[in-house]
């Protein structure tokens, strides 16, 4: 008997912890939901920076509320359930993780080419190319800590050739209600003499960006390393926080053997 009400007591208990998990408040938007709409806003924030349409701040206003419409949600409620989720930080990036799965999954359903050079132009047409990055293709950067900081490490190996080019390329988008967009991105190559290269980006406006690192002297790299970065902001006023977010998408690394000077 006491062993039968022991047994009962730990299912109870264990019940209990299940059912007191903390949920969303009933008046904000469901996470599912969520992911569904932000989804949606990147997927049509991406067409609009790539149809040629004009890049303004009415156009990008336009994408986002037809993607609104048809969720059946209203400004007033996306903005305030954004709000919600920025000062719970860890719901949102959970959500962002679901997204970046979906769109790399959606690229691989599409048949895409991991290499896209075509973003590259002539440069992509100077030797051969290959694209390394071997990290999240997606990134979501919050002004807090520990998510206003992405970084990246790549060793190399036998297929990098001394005289190398490395194109580190993005894009960003933004969902910010206040503040300065500010992101950065860094990248540091060092050679086998143990000298390294680096340069950094600013990218505090929705677009494409590109850092480029040549080993124009044909010393030979030995490794690729950097990071994206957003200002941190102290939270001192939980109602106060603001919502801006950075995402970051279609990370690439392109590794660029050059042609030798005596090639046909």
């Amino acid at each position: 008997m006491l062993k039968s009400r022991l047994l009962l007591m730990v299912a109870g208990a264990v019940l209990c912890l299940f059912s007191c998990k903390p949920t969303i408040p009933g008046k904000y938007i469901q996470p599912d939901q969520m992911e569904d709409i932000l989804y949606d806003y990147h997927i049509a924030q991406g067409l609009l920076e790539n149809d040629g349409t004009e890049r303004s701040d009415y156009n990008r206003r336009l994408y986002k509320m037809a993607v609104l419409e048809k969720h059946g949600v209203s400004e007033a409620d996306f903005d305030s359930s954004m709000v919600y989720y920025t000062r719970h930080i860890d719901n949102l990036h959970t959500i962002y993780e679901h997204i970046s799965a979906r769109m790399e999954q959606e690229a691989e359903n599409l048949g895409a080419d991991v290499s896209d050079l075509d973003r590259y132009g002539s440069v992509a047409s100077a030797g051969d190319t290959t694209n390394v990055w071997s990290r999240e293709h997606n990134l979501l950067l919050i002004p807090h800590a520990p998510y206003n900081i992405a970084s990246y490490y790549m060793n190399a190996d036998t297929a990098y050739h001394a005289g190398d080019r490395l194109i580190l390329s993005f894009d960003t988008q933004y969902i910010f209600k206040e503040g300065i967009r500010s992101a950065v991105a860094v990248m540091s190559v060092r050679l086998k003499n143990d000298s390294t290269i680096t340069k950094h980006i600013f990218a505090n406006m929705p677009s494409h960006f590109s850092l480029d690192i040549s080993d124009a002297k044909k010393v030979g790299i030995k490794e690729v390393r950097g990071f994206f970065y957003t200002d941190t902001q102290e939270l001192t006023d939980v109602q106060t926080h603001p919502m801006q977010l950075t995402f970051i998408r279609n990370n690439k690394l392109v590794r660029l053997h050059q042609k030798e000077d005596n090639a046909p």
